[in-house]
């Protein structure tokens, strides 16, 4: 364990001291009751200096009515397979603004307790980690917001560019599709029926140009 992690408020879990959890042993410590704002965050991520500013910042401008992601696209009720996606925002691209999303990428998610209600159980017994997320918050009527950023405002690191589990679960049969259908719909109209009243709430009367002032999703809001 690094001497830096080494701190009272750092609590460190070792991968050796489990069974092979895969990617889901990122969400092992939300099998404590956690408070407060929560970052998921992969290791092979090389973060800005201000990328937990600018999550809750954009956190808060939504009055803690959505999770955010670096990472996101939508899945489509009407593929039947999980990984047809449309709408993808790739985290290492430019986004000029807010985008809304029904699966984030979850090594780059952040979200506040008060918010949204994770417990590690809700991510076993399969390795399916975004889609767990995203299936909580489409459950908890929680929407999903892609951050704007500039390009490689947050990059991979250079010894983390191999195959992963994409590559993996991409090319064979998975329980990712079934798990997909059996908790949709996850169209468009669906997640407007809880975007827009959000919008509402939280913004009030919005004219396209405070829509773009804000960064605002204004293609989907309108």
């Amino acid at each position: 364990v690094p001497d830096y992690c080494n701190r009272e408020k750092i609590t460190v879990y070792r991968g050796q001291d489990f069974a092979n959890l895969s990617a889901t042993g990122k969400m092992y410590f939300l099998s404590e009751k956690r408070e407060g704002y929560i970052f998921i965050i992969d290791d092979d991520n090389v973060l800005p200096p201000d990328y937990v500013e600018k999550m809750v910042r954009l956190i808060e401008l939504y009055k803690r009515r959505v999770a955010v992601t670096v990472h996101g696209s939508n899945m489509v009720d009407d593929s039947g397979w999980y990984y047809r996606r449309y709408g993808v925002h790739a985290y290492q691209r430019p986004l000029a603004l807010d985008k809304f999303v029904n699966l984030p990428g979850s090594g780059t998610f952040a979200y506040h307790t008060d918010t949204l209600d994770l417990d590690f159980a809700m991510f076993q017994p399969y390795v399916l980690v975004d889609l767990a997320v995203a299936i909580a918050c489409r459950n908890q009527g929680v929407p999903i917001i892609c951050a704007r950023r500039p390009e490689f405002w947050l990059q991979l690191q250079d010894s983390a560019a191999g195959a992963g589990l994409w590559e993996e679960f991409v090319v064979k049969p998975t329980i990712h599709t079934p798990a997909m259908l059996e908790n949709g719909p996850w169209d468009l109209d669906h997640h407007a029926g809880v975007i827009v009243p959000m919008i509402e709430e939280v913004f009030g009367d919005l004219t396209p140009e405070r829509m773009l002032e804000l960064g605002l999703d204004a293609d989907f809001i309108t």
